[in-house]
C-alpha cells in the first residue's frame, strides 16, 4: 500500500468518526427534546363517582386557551356538556399562605366560552407558569366537586362548577367544607344532569326569575324568592345541598305559601 491509500484511509476514518460524533449528538438532541416535550405533559388523576380518571394537559396545545382540553376532559367524564361548565376552580396548596383561610388560596379558571373578563384569581388562560407547582404536580391525585347554579345572564340555564379537590383535603366517606358526600353518588349527579339538559325546566325558571327583577338593593328576599321556586319544582335540594358540614341551618327548610317570610319576599318583589 503506497503512501496515498494510508491518508485515503486515514481520512475515511476521521470521517467515518465524525459522521458518528454528529450521530451521537443527534441522539442525543433527540432524547433532550423528548424530554423536553415529557415535561410539557401534566398528567393528574381525578376521582368521580368512585372511579379514577386521568386528566392531561398538553402545554404545547396549539389551542388559544389551554383551559379547553381540561373543559373536553370534564365532558367526557360526566356527561354534561362543556358548554354548561361555567368554570372550574384549584387550590393553591404551595406554598401555604397563613393570611388565608386554612392557608388556601383558591384560583379559578373560566370556560372562554362565556367571555368571561378575566380579574384577579380568574384569568382568562390557563397558564403552566400560574398553576404548576403551587396548585398541580404531574401524577398527583384530585376528588372532582360540583356546584349548581342557575346562570341567568349569559348561559340563562342551569349550569355547573367543578373544583379540583386535593386527595389530602379529603376524608373518604365524610363531608367537608371541600367535598360533599352527599352530591358525590351517581342517582344525585344524574338528577343534576337532567336538570341542566331539561329545555322546558330552564325556560320556565328564566321566565320566573326575570319576573323577580334586579336583586340589587333587596338580595335578601329575591334570594328567597329564588329558594321558593326551587322548592316549587322539588329541585332545591340539588342547588342547596343539605349535609352535616353546610354552614347554613335552613338549607333544608321547607317553605310554605302562609309563611311571613315568602309573603313579605314575594310582596316586596312583586311576585306573586
Amino acid at each position: 500500500m503506497d503512501e496515498m491509500d494510508i491518508e485515503v484511509d486515514e481520512l475515511d476514518n476521521k470521517v467515518d468518526e465524525s459522521n458518528n460524533e454528529v450521530e451521537k449528538s443527534n441522539n442525543e438532541g433527540d432524547e433532550m427534546d423528548a424530554s423536553s416535550e415529557a415535561s410539557d405533559i401534566t398528567t393528574i388523576k381525578v376521582h368521580f363517582l368512585g372511579e379514577w380518571h386521568d386528566i392531561v394537559i398538553d402545554w404545547n396545545d396549539d389551542r388559544e386557551y389551554k383551559q379547553d382540553q381540561i373543559f373536553a376532559q370534564l365532558e367526557e367524564m360526566t356527561g354534561i356538556l362543556s358548554a354548561f361548565i361555567t368554570f372550574m376552580g384549584l387550590y393553591e396548596m404551595r406554598p401555604v399562605n397563613p393570611r388565608r383561610r386554612n392557608g388556601i388560596k383558591l384560583f379559578y379558571i373560566h370556560n372562554n366560552d362565556f367571555h368571561y373578563v378575566g380579574v384577579g384569581s380568574c384569568p382568562p388562560n390557563l397558564i403552566k407558569e400560574d398553576v404548576i407547582d403551587s396548585c398541580i404536580e404531574d401524577g398527583e391525585r384530585f376528588y372532582l366537586s360540583y356546584n349548581l347554579y342557575f346562570e341567568r345572564f349569559i348561559l340563562r340555564n342551569a349550569a355547573i362548577s367543578f373544583m379540583l379537590v386535593p386527595e389530602i383535603l379529603v376524608v373518604e366517606g365524610r363531608c367537608n367544607m371541600h367535598l360533599c358526600q352527599t352530591t358525590h353518588t351517581e342517582p344525585f349527579f344524574n338528577r343534576v344532569k337532567d336538570i341542566i339538559l331539561s329545555e322546558p325546566l330552564n325556560d320556565e325558571m328564566l321566565e320566573r326569575f326575570e319576573a323577580l327583577g334586579d336583586p340589587e338593593g333587596r338580595f335578601h328576599s329575591w334570594y328567597i324568592a329564588v329558594k321558593y321556586i326551587y322548592q316549587e319544582y322539588n329541585i332545591l335540594q340539588f342547588f342547596e345541598v343539605a349535609c352535616s358540614n353546610k354552614l347554613s341551618p335552613h338549607n333544608n327548610e321547607v317553605f310554605d305559601d302562609s309563611d311571613e317570610n315568602i309573603i313579605e319576599a314575594l310582596e316586596a318583589l312583586d311576585v306573586n
